[in-house]
């Protein structure tokens, strides 16, 4: 679950975040990553690299183009609160999902958590993004933490942190490895790590939405053709 993560990008040398694959065709990323991507046919998606050597060696079979992109309808760029998006892909990848989603905020342990992804960086001059992961110490209770947010362990916040932007906050919970934050955009601690992450949990059901669509289609009554007036007695 580690080695490989998905890449968004806005043509081919401008990375933009990292993201997860929840089905063959569908990514989960942070919303404000997506939130200025207008034209989603110039967004394209990475599947499955773990090295991203010079961008013009890599293989296009990896490359995915974007036909729909939702972000969650509680979205606050203010507050930060429901900030996930899924990207839908044109067509199905050839990979398939590795990672288990946190159900509930059970599944978020005090330790042993690893922000996994890639940290940003720009393509054009000669550089590729950095392969995380990075060990993340939680802040050991919910006291001064937004609603809706998992707060990493820091002393003090310091300059702006949307280099992490869609990678994802991995913990171990019950002898598995599970994912249970997203990375945004958002302050960095002093540690050099973004100081908080959206909690899957709490947005649990919307994701599965998104997986599984419900497609309950709810019929209409029918209209009359023509219409009758009682017969005079």
């Amino acid at each position: 679950v580690w080695t490989r993560r998905e890449y968004l990008g806005v043509q081919r040398n401008q990375y933009e975040c990292s993201g997860t694959l929840l089905a063959p065709d569908l990514i989960l990323t942070s919303a404000d990553c997506v939130s200025e991507l207008t034209n989603v046919e110039q967004v394209y998606v990475r599947v499955g690299d773990f090295n991203l050597k010079p961008i013009e060696t890599l293989s296009r079979r990896r490359e995915y183009r974007v036909s729909k992109i939702d972000s969650h309808p509680d979205y606050d760029g203010r507050s930060n609160y429901a900030n996930v998006a899924t990207l839908r892909l044109a067509k199905n990848s050839t990979s398939k999902a590795s990672t288990c989603l946190a159900q509930t905020s059970d599944d978020r342990p005090n330790s042993s958590c690893f922000l996994i992804g890639w940290s940003k960086r720009d393509l054009a001059n000669d550089s590729v993004p950095n392969a995380l992961p990075v060990k993340i110490p939680l802040h050991s209770t919910v006291e001064g933490c937004s609603l809706g947010l998992i707060c990493s362990e820091r002393a003090s916040a310091v300059d702006q942190c949307d280099d992490f932007q869609g990678s994802s906050l991995i913990c171990e919970s019950d002898q598995r490895w599970k994912q249970v934050g997203i990375a945004t955009r958002t302050q960095c601690s002093d540690l050099g790590v973004p100081e908080s992450f959206t909690a899957l949990s709490l947005h649990w059901s919307w994701i599965q939405e998104q997986i599984s669509p419900s497609f309950v289609q709810v019929m209409k009554p029918t209209e009359p053709s023509r219409f009758y007036l009682p017969a005079k007695v």
